[in-house]
């Protein structure tokens, strides 16, 4: 935070520390600042998917990921906007892709990773079976890519080299040697997705007649998100940075459960 940086991939993200600099804002101050903005969107989110227990999604949050959040202020600050964006998807009103477009635009300026979210784009209107056979068409794709950009390319695209080179290469080192890296967070991600397969089809698709239809569509097309969402796996072995794609579709998740 302290130091000058730059990123031609990541504007917004580093206009905001040097705004923090010219208003002399200290570190704790500007991490406060920037809890309380991603706090209110997931605040008007969970009031805008009227919401029951208001209160269980944070504390399911509380739980998981919030002390991953604490430790990756830049993907939290870009995630608070992709879960605000969830909602323009969730709750079907005009000009909804692209609300939800611009979001994660603007999500992709704090913190590149975030374009991946333009995906859930593709499975807002069409059937669950052909959902399913999208996410492996994309884990295939981001597969490959994985392969080529390591191995072929031998770039990482997401790290603002110039603030944490030295981190970047430990990571790099660790994800290189370390069979326990990409098993967890894998791992990780499957429980996630398995555990909303498990609440989906054990307590709501035999009960889904007691729903209003506003909520069959929002639980329904969160079923969609997850399928796609796996497919993110396969990009896990670009970048540490991509299995922390799993924080919005978590507290959706939560939101779904509550």
């Amino acid at each position: 935070y302290y130091k000058s940086i730059s990123s031609t991939t990541e504007p917004l993200f580093t206009y905001l520390i040097d705004l923090g600099h010219k208003v002399n804002l200290d570190y704790d101050s500007f991490l406060i600042l920037v809890s309380f903005l991603c706090l209110i969107l997931l605040a008007v989110f969970v009031k805008k998917l009227q919401i029951q227990y208001v209160m269980l999604p944070f504390l399911f949050f509380l739980v998981y990921p919030f002390v991953m959040s604490v430790v990756i202020v830049r993907f939290t600050m870009a995630a608070g906007l992709i879960i605000y964006a969830f909602s323009f998807l969730l709750i079907p009103q005009k000009y909804g892709w692209l609300k939800y477009s611009l979001l994660v635009i603007l999500a992709t300026l704090i913190h590149s990773s975030s374009i991946f979210f333009l995906i859930f784009l593709l499975v807002n209107k069409i059937s669950l079976k052909k959902t399913v056979f999208r996410s492996v068409i994309f884990l295939i794709f981001f597969l490959f890519a994985s392969t080529l950009i390591k191995n072929v390319i031998s770039a990482d695209v997401l790290f603002l080299s110039d603030k944490i080179g030295g981190v970047n290469a430990e990571v790099e080192n660790m994800e290189k040697t370390s069979f326990n890296y990409y098993f967890g967070t894998i791992i990780r991600t499957v429980i996630a997705i398995v555990f909303f397969f498990y609440i989906y089809f054990r307590y709501y698709k035999t009960n889904k007649d007691l729903y209003a239809p506003r909520i069959q569509n929002i639980i329904d097309l969160s079923l969609k998100f997850n399928i796609i969402f796996f497919s993110s796996i396969g990009l896990y072995f670009i970048s540490v940075d991509f299995s922390r794609l799993l924080f919005p579709i978590l507290f959706l998740n939560y939101c779904v459960y509550a």
